[in-house]
């Protein structure tokens, strides 16, 4: 989010709507600014950099909204476990042109471009681990470095046509690629070693003896590639007391992906595992994959106003969607309903439950070992949630506070693993878990013309892996 160039935005933790499409946990919802006059910033700060300007043509028919930034977490990533040169940074670039073509049709161009690239040159880590009276420290001395770079792109048009007052058609294109690099040749000779554990002693947790050294080297050269076509339709029609909604969206995915690396461990002068007359390596994985897919959906809904004050509405939909790699067909029924109190501040309560889809794409599709699994299916969630959202002014400008309260139950969930700044999935739905909390958002120009937004939250999950296990032997 770039929020030189957001007008507003609304988030939800659960509970959205059926036009908000395939997504089992929270949606965003921004809105970009619709600039009349021109306006151009700069920000400086020890983080990076930015620049945004904005305006539109002398007849108002032509609007343009342009940021770039660049960002550096570096200094927050020297306080890590594992001491080195860390040298992170992200850039990125987006465009939004709006032409009004006359009264009744409206063309946007959305563009944008991020590169994000990860830089890791290791020293040396230290990590002493053990019980109160045996302790044992572990001290490794890193060479070479790691390299992961991400550059993402994205072009979509949209030709908007209001044959009338009532009814509004909207028509979309778009194609996003995605390019990512994990690189790396590291370098670990490491030193293991008993500590001093005894409290009265002088030399109390220093190294007493050496109990084994040994060198490892990590190797990887892995290149994913994906590319994605987007079609869609979105109509709306304002009946009096009741607005609908229906739209199709059509995706095609095409992605190349090639898998690369190893380990080398080499303790006490022999490699693991031992072989008396080859080397062989301690892990070795070697793929590579090419894969096609395609998915459509569409959805339904109706937001029912109760009578002319608008004090309460309902909103109730569907989504159904087919994805051809594993043939699932997914059906998402959801309801809302809202109602507006007569008081003098502007309250709105809301309630809403459903059941929210969120289909594979080929991360979730490949295992710990490279091998894909077409037949993955969707993670799946049922939500419920009570919120409530308030409209107030201060400093004579609008402000809006928005709490929720939220349980999901989730199944057929994909399992991933962390490592660094890649994510690793078990390539199958082997956990069902649940997730609840409260999330307090407050939305407004905290500096005159720019959106802002402060939250704080809590959250609790947790999941359950079908097929884990553990021996208990009794002696």
């Amino acid at each position: 989010i770039n929020a030189d160039l957001v007008s507003s935005l609304a988030f939800s933790t659960g509970g959205f709507q059926a036009k908000y499409g395939n997504k089992m946990s929270s949606v965003l919802d921004i809105d970009y600014k619709r600039p009349d006059t021109t306006h151009a910033s700069v920000s400086l700060s020890l983080l990076g950099l930015g620049a945004h300007v904005e305006g539109s043509s002398h007849n108002h028919l032509f609007r343009y909204l342009i940021g770039v930034r660049q960002k550096s977490i570096q200094y927050l990533l020297s306080t890590q476990q594992t001491k080195g040169d860390y040298r992170p940074s992200f850039t990125d670039v987006q465009v939004l042109l709006a032409w009004d073509l006359n009264e009744k049709n409206e063309m946007q161009l959305l563009a944008n471009y991020s590169h994000n690239k990860f830089q890791f040159v290791p020293q040396d880590r230290v990590t002493t681990f053990g019980l109160v009276n045996t302790a044992v420290q572990l001290d490794i001395y890193f060479d070479g470095q790691e390299i992961d770079q991400f550059d993402n792109s994205m072009a979509g048009l949209s030709l908007t046509h209001k044959p009338t007052s009532h009814k509004t058609i909207k028509w979309l294109a778009s194609v996003y690629q995605s390019n990512e690099t994990e690189t790396y040749d590291i370098i670990g000779q490491y030193f293991l070693g008993l500590v001093q554990t005894n409290l009265g002693a002088q030399d109390y947790g220093q190294v007493l003896y050496g109990l084994g050294i040994g060198t490892t080297q990590d190797w990887a050269r892995n290149y994913l590639t994906s590319t994605v076509a987007h079609f869609a339709n979105k109509s709306s029609w304002d009946l009096n007391q009741h607005f609908v909604q229906a739209g199709v969206d059509v995706d095609h995915q095409i992605v190349h992906d090639k898998l690369s690396e190893w380990e080398n461990l080499d303790s006490a002068f022999y490699s693991l595992p031992f072989r008396p007359n080859d080397l062989q390596l301690y892990y070795v994985l070697k793929t590579k994959n090419d894969l096609q897919a395609n998915e459509a959906s569409a959805y339904v809904q109706d937001t029912w106003q109760f009578n002319d004050t608008n004090q309460m509405s309902l909103n109730y939909g569907a989504r159904i969607s087919y994805r051809d790699m594993n043939h699932q067909i997914l059906f998402s029924p959801r309801i809302q309903f809202s109602w507006k109190p007569l008081w003098e501040h502007d309250m709105v309560f809301r309630t809403a439950a459903g059941v929210y889809d969120q289909p594979p794409f080929y991360r979730e599709l490949r295992d710990m070992n490279g091998v894909v699994h077409p037949s993955v299916l969707a993670q799946r969630s049922l939500h419920f949630v009570f919120g409530t959202d308030y409209d107030f002014s201060i400093w004579n400008r609008p402000f809006k506070f928005v709490s929720e309260i939220y349980f999901k139950q989730m199944f057929d969930l994909n399992p991933y693993e962390i490592d660094n700044v890649r994510i690793r999935y078990f390539g199958d739905n082997s956990a069902n878990g649940f997730a609840y909390g409260v999330d307090l958002r407050l939305n407004g120009e905290l500096v005159e013309d720019a959106e802002s937004w402060i939250s704080l939250s809590y959250l609790k999950t947790m999941e359950n892996l079908k097929n884990d296990f553990f021996y208990q032997v009794d002696t």
